[in-house]
């Protein structure tokens, strides 16, 4: 079985987004010139995403006071609110995973991977490879969803403007085009061409979603681990007799239950208001999606809310289930401690047993918020709240 020591293998495809996204915070590279050069790329990405954001709130803002067009075709509106609630969201996102406390826990994850993968327990080993195998696919698949989204805008939004620029020709018109953002550019339109425009605005498309998926990327695989460590758990919990002396075992399995709810409870700290505001955002998001896809009159223009809804539809039950999983892993340590040989042990090795079985009947949770816990029922819920949303607004 290989052993890699250079990175967790369950945060290599987390671990390239972010960088791709420039929101990575560790060295990725021993050459100084590199290192450097990502520095500078991951500042540029710090300080332009913001200024991008601002420049589309403000014209929409505009449009809507001034464009008559835009007013008046309601697929644009809903559109663009739902790119800036999501892009919002993710600014947000995206600077809360860069607190201290999150780079701990990524941190923590380094060294206990390391650790596992020095174990010597195949039954071990295989349980942590299986989990970081499902990290990887779920990974993989919100990522390349996320760059469908991110394609059928970009090519949804090309083929709309070359077929205004032929209409035009046709007929002599001067109907106006629009770019996938629609941006304020206070004069720098008048200045740079337009299809240097229209590349700035793809560029604009392709940071984004890097984005998007790199802040769903990184707590998803860290709620992946947290359900690791249980799992692993419940492995020793079922060999505790292959591991000799009982007491040792047993105030080992102590320790390592222990160091499991700390690290389960700091991710709830640093997870819960980000889980709070995707319950919030999300069925808007979805209702949204799902009223531009009614409203939508081309074929074209409904390429990008199928692939946004679906994308929503991912995040969403991806953050539930693996949520959820938490609190499931939790409770099925007491089963697994059945399981094992239990009433061979003495006395003092049977107290022991019953510190851990008492504290097990608590189940580890990550909270919507200071609310109730994230499971797959919250999940159904801001799908039912979407539907409830469209409803209203048809």
């Amino acid at each position: 079985m290989s052993r890699r020591n250079d990175f967790p293998s369950m945060l290599i495809f987390c671990r390239r987004n972010m960088t791709y996204a420039g929101i990575w915070r560790f060295n990725i590279s021993k050459i100084p010139m590199l290192q450097g050069i990502y520095t500078i790329y991951s500042i540029f990405v710090f300080v332009y995403f913001p200024i991008f954001l601002t420049s589309l709130t403000l014209q929409f803002v505009i449009m809507m006071m001034c464009d008559e067009e835009f007013k008046n075709a309601p697929q644009n509106i809903f559109r663009t609110i739902t790119l800036m609630i999501t892009l919002w969201t993710v600014e947000v996102k995206a600077k809360l995973s860069q607190t201290r406390m999150i780079t701990r826990i990524i941190s923590y994850i380094v060294d206990e991977e390391k650790k596992i993968r020095e174990c010597l327990d195949n039954d071990v080993l295989w349980c942590y490879n299986r989990q970081a195998m499902f990290c990887r696919k779920s990974n993989f698949i919100l990522f390349s969803v996320t760059m469908t989204v991110a394609v059928a805008m970009i090519l949804g939004n090309v083929i709309q403007r070359r077929q205004i620029d032929i209409h035009n020709a046709i007929h002599n018109d001067s109907m106006t085009k629009h770019f996938t953002y629609e941006l304020y550019y206070a004069g720098l339109d008048q200045i740079l061409s337009e299809n240097l425009l229209e590349i700035m605005n793809d560029v604009s498309v392709l940071i984004a979603a890097a984005l998007v998926s790199s802040t769903q990327l990184i707590f998803i695989s860290c709620i992946i681990f947290s359900t690791s460590l249980l799992k692993i758990m419940q492995v020793k919990f079922r060999k505790m007799k292959s591991y000799g002396d009982y007491i040792i075992t047993l105030t080992e399995l102590i320790t390592e239950h222990q160091n499991v709810i700390s690290f389960v409870g700091k991710l709830n700290d640093a997870m819960k208001h980000i889980i709070l505001l995707e319950y919030l955002l999300h069925s808007l998001n979805v209702a949204s999606v799902s009223l531009q896809f009614i409203k939508s009159e081309h074929n074209i223009s409904m390429a990008f809310p199928v692939c946004y809804f679906g994308l929503l539809v991912v995040q969403t039950f991806l953050l539930g289930w693996n949520a959820n999983e938490v609190k499931v892993q939790s409770l099925a340590m007491a089963d697994a401690f059945w399981e094992s040989q239990w009433y061979e042990p003495n006395y003092k090795a049977k107290q022991l047993m019953l510190v851990l079985l008492m504290r097990m009947q608590r189940p580890l949770v990550l909270t919507i918020g200071p609310f109730d816990a994230m499971t797959i029922q919250s999940s159904l819920t801001i799908m039912k709240a979407s539907y409830s949303y469209v409803t209203v607004m048809i």
